[in-house]
């Protein structure tokens, strides 16, 4: 009779991803080696390729288990004692790093929408990954159709299914742009320039001012008021996200 596998495929899984994030630690996101993963698991190679089959699934499943993690700290945000407003504010404000598990996890999510990596990602692994996009997609729109529901947002209910979609693709167009952005000018440090740091945000920036402009274009009963947005940060600060 052959020997019980050592661990569960649930803790096999959990096993190479952690290896994964140690071995892009010590590498980087395009050096690390699927033998390394399997040697800092502990895993046999027949094993981890059941789970991942080459370095574009370790990439795509890393970036889905970042995305899972990410969503409490976003329900975290929505939760706080604000408006609606100041809820997609607080959004804004958040620095990047704080929101995701990984110290690369900003250059994960930019090297994953490259096409020529998800194209050599498996089936299972880019449904995953959408899936946990949609689960952040669909908690907004919530969010969104209460806020109509509480009369906090002036449209009519045949209004607010595209009034979410406008929201949705405004909003997050506009923040993840700006981390896209400023990402590429932060790269001028490699070459010794003299970069200031972005993050925390101050509530003067102009990414900040742009932002608060694109959510009072929408017709709220109490639209964002700017002099609130220091208590924001203040909220923000006590939770440790920026």
């Amino acid at each position: 009779m052959a020997p019980a596998p050592r661990f569960s495929p649930e803790e096999q899984e959990a096993r190479i991803l952690d290896a994964a994030q140690q071995c892009i630690e010590e590498t980087s996101l395009l050096d690390f080696t699927m033998a390394a993963v399997a040697k800092t698991a502990g895993i046999s190679m027949g094993s981890v390729y059941k789970h991942v089959r080459r370095k574009e699934d370790v990439l795509v499943a890393l970036a889905t288990n970042m995305y899972r993690r990410m969503l409490p700290v976003w329900q975290t945000i929505l939760q706080m004692p604000l408006s609606f407003p100041e809820h997609m504010m607080g959004i804004f404000l958040v620095t990047p790093e704080k929101m995701h598990q990984y110290k690369f996890g900003v250059h994960l999510e930019k090297l994953i929408i490259n096409e020529a990596v998800l194209q050599r990602a498996s089936t299972h692994w880019i449904r995953e990954l959408v899936n946990a996009e949609l689960r952040f997609d669909n908690t907004f729109k919530d969010e969104v159709s209460k806020a109509v529901e509480q009369g906090e947002l002036l449209v009519s209910a045949e209004e607010a299914d595209t009034l979410r979609e406008e929201m949705c693709v405004g909003l997050w167009s506009l923040h993840v742009g700006f981390w896209q952005v400023d990402y590429h000018i932060q790269t001028r440090r490699l070459i010794g320039m003299d970069v200031p740091q972005t993050f925390p945000l101050d509530p003067q920036h102009p990414f900040v001012q742009a932002g608060c402009r694109l959510i009072n274009s929408f017709p709220w009963k109490q639209p964002l008021d700017q002099a609130r947005i220091p208590d924001i940060c203040t909220l923000l600060d006590a939770e440790g996200l920026r």
